[in-house]
């Protein structure tokens, strides 16, 4: 009987643990962009910025994460750590088609070169 009780138990504290592990996958989106709120506040930027930035997240998950970072930042008195200068998006080349010819891309001849320059000299041995 009493190793009936104790199975019983073990199954009951590993089900808790599961149902921990599923909150916790259920709930990641929210944290995620609860953590962007934080981060956003944390560098001073705007919320307004902050939802550009960060379209697919959560608004409300997002001020969320803001106001809990604005009422910490308030309360240590932490001043606005500032963000880094964005990069400038990379510019797009644009590839030519092989059969396209723009003034730009028509070949010149390339420059003649001296053949006497050009030609290796043999050092002889017996002088």
């Amino acid at each position: 009987m009493k190793l009936w009780h104790i199975t019983l138990l073990a199954v009951a504290v590993s089900g808790i643990t599961g149902c921990d592990q599923i909150n916790n996958a259920l709930n990641r989106k929210q944290r995620e962009a609860k953590a962007v709120g934080a981060g956003c506040r944390l560098s001073g930027r705007s919320l307004e910025d902050c939802y550009k930035r960060n379209p697919r997240a959560d608004r409300a998950e997002v001020y969320a994460g803001w106001r809990e970072m604005h009422d910490y930042m308030t309360q240590k008195k932490i001043d606005n750590i500032p963000p880094p200068v964005d990069e400038p998006k990379p510019e797009v080349e644009v590839k030519e088609e092989p059969g396209e010819e723009t003034k730009d891309s028509v070949k010149k001849p390339a420059d003649k070169v001296d053949d006497k320059a050009s030609e290796k000299t043999t050092v002889d041995p017996a002088h």
